[in-house]
C-alpha cells in the first residue's frame, strides 16, 4: 500500500543531522516517510532550489507533504514558498528555532555567505518579510526558551504562524524534545488526518537523506 504522508526536513546551518535523528524516528513510528534534504553550502537560494527538486519528485508520490525547517532550514522553506511557487507542494509549514527576523550571532561566522543572509535586517530577511504568507498553508513556529543562537529570542517567532514555546530547551535540543514532536504531530494530524489520529499506523515509515540537487 502506497504511503500518502511525507515529512520533508531541512536542517540548520552546517547541515548537521545528529540532532534530527529523534524527530525523524518518531515520525517514522507514526507512519510518515521522512526525507532530509541537505542544504547547499553556497546559500539559501541554491538550498531552496535543491528543496524544489525534492518537492517536485515527492509530489508525484505523496498525497500530503509537511515541511519542517530547523533553524536556517525554516528560512529555506519560506524562500521556496515565496520565490518558487511553481514548486510549492508544501501542505503545512513548521519552523523550529528559525531566525525569522535574523540573529545577532550570524555576525560570528563572517566568512559564511549563508550566515550573512541570517543577519538582522539582511537583504534576504527584508525580502522575505515583504511577502504575505499564502493562507492555504497552515504554519507553526516552535521556539526554544533558552535559545542562545537566535538572539534576540523573539526573532524566532513568525507572525503568520501559531507560535509555541518549548520550556527547558536550547537551540540544539529543541528539535530533540518529545514535546516538540508531539506539538507538531498533533497539529498536523488535527488539520489533515483527524480520523486516524488515535489509531496506530499499519507500518512504520521510511527515511532517507538527499545530498544532491534533483
Amino acid at each position: 500500500m502506497k504511503n500518502e504522508k511525507l515529512i520533508i526536513i531541512s536542517p540548520g546551518w552546517g547541515n548537521s543531522t545528529f540532532n534530527l535523528k529523534l524527530i525523524e524516528n518518531r515520525f517514522c513510528n507514526e507512519g510518515f516517510d521522512v526525507i532530509i534534504v541537505l542544504n547547499d553550502p553556497e546559500g539559501i537560494h541554491p538550498s531552496a532550489m535543491r528543496l524544489a527538486g525534492a518537492l517536485q519528485r515527492a509530489h508525484e508520490e505523496y498525497e500530503h507533504i509537511s515541511f519542517i525547517g530547523y533553524s536556517m532550514g525554516g528560512l529555506v522553506g519560506r524562500y521556496l514558498i515565496h520565490k518558487f511557487p511553481q514548486y510549492n507542494y508544501i501542505d503545512s509549514y513548521t519552523s523550529i528555532g528559525t531566525p525569522h527576523d535574523g540573529t545577532l550571532t550570524a555576525q560570528i561566522a563572517y566568512w559564511s555567505n549563508t550566515a550573512h543572509e541570517m543577519k538582522i535586517d539582511s537583504e534576504l530577511i527584508r525580502d522575505l518579510n515583504k511577502f504575505e504568507w499564502p493562507p492555504q498553508i497552515p504554519a507553526l513556529a516552535i521556539q526554544a526558551d533558552r535559545d542562545l543562537l537566535v538572539i534576540p529570542g523573539e526573532n524566532s517567532k513568525f507572525s503568520f504562524a501559531e507560535n509555541i514555546m518549548i520550556p527547558h530547551s536550547t537551540h540544539l535540543t529543541v528539535i530533540m524534545s518529545k514535546r516538540t514532536f508531539h506539538e507538531i504531530n498533533s497539529w498536523i494530524s488535527s488539520i489533515f488526518f483527524p480520523n486516524s489520529f488515535f489509531t496506530r499506523p499499519q507500518k512504520k515509515g521510511t527515511s532517507s537523506h538527499l545530498r544532491q540537487l534533483l
